[in-house]
């Protein structure tokens, strides 16, 4: 139980790292690009638009790390305290 909360923790300390690590190298790379037209600009616009929209779903995964964490507390409880029952 006490790895699970320590793993937990690391990953949300990375998350916290790398999310933010990566929005600015995505607006860094996406700056530095020369002047698109055409097709390349519209692939370019929805190529940065969909990393930006995945970036905002990114915000969930702590909250379905936190429910699997409590899911699996909750189920070890009970396979502890039933194997203890016999």
């Amino acid at each position: 139980m006490t790895g699970m909360i320590i793993g937990f923790v690391i990953v949300m300390a990375a998350l916290a790292v790398l999310l933010p690590v990566g929005v600015y190298l995505n607006a860094t790379i996406y700056s530095s690009l020369p002047t698109l037209t055409g097709e390349a600009n519209t692939t370019a616009t929805s190529v940065r638009d969909n990393i930006y929209a995945a970036y905002q779903l990114s915000t969930v995964v702590p909250l379905v790390a936190g429910a699997g964490l409590i899911i699996s507390a909750i189920v070890g409880a009970f396979a502890y305290m039933g194997s203890r029952a016999k």
